[in-house]
């Protein structure tokens, strides 16, 4: 038996948009290329721990991806914290 230092990060939420159509030169753009800006996402939940048991054994630890476009952050988690994935940015 041991102890850790535990420093756990949320996913970070990604940016808010809209994607348009517009008319370029006559032509007609894909969805998606262009896109209305809209405001950046939230950072990921932060957690700092010391002095965490731990026993010698194997843990799962899961590293929260960040988010798309619109979509918020994933949760990251290891010995028994959950550090929350951050919010997307509004349209």
């Amino acid at each position: 038996m041991g102890t850790v230092k535990v420093f756990l990060v949320g996913g970070g939420g990604g940016g808010g948009g809209n994607p348009v159509e517009e008319l370029v030169g006559g032509q007609q753009t894909s969805p998606g290329y262009d896109c209305r800006a809209g405001g950046g996402g939230g950072g990921g939940g932060v957690i700092v721990r010391e002095n965490v048991a731990v026993l010698d054994k194997d843990y799962v630890v899961v590293v929260g991806a960040g988010g798309a476009q619109n979509a918020s952050g994933e949760s990251s988690q290891a010995f028994g914290f959950k550090a929350l994935g951050g919010g997307c940015g509004g349209t």
